[in-house]
């Protein structure tokens, strides 16, 4: 039947899509010791900053905000 068919679809269709929208931005910095930059994410509409990117001994990794 059609009717089943387009919900069978619309289903699938909406199991492929995210629950919502996932932004990053790097920003690039002039090294600081092993300090190389900072990124910030957008979940949905809600930002987080200041991510921090560092190029360590076994490679790069990023270390969450923290605000003092």
């Amino acid at each position: 039947n059609n009717t089943e068919a387009a919900i069978r679809r619309e289903q699938a269709q909406q199991e492929t899509q995210p629950a919502f929208k996932l932004e990053v931005t790097v920003r690039p910095i002039e090294p600081r010791g092993k300090l190389i930059g900072f990124a910030s994410v957008n979940f949905g509409g809600v930002i987080v900053d200041d991510f921090r990117i560092f190029d360590g001994e076994k490679g790069m990794f990023v270390a969450n905000p923290s605000k003092a």
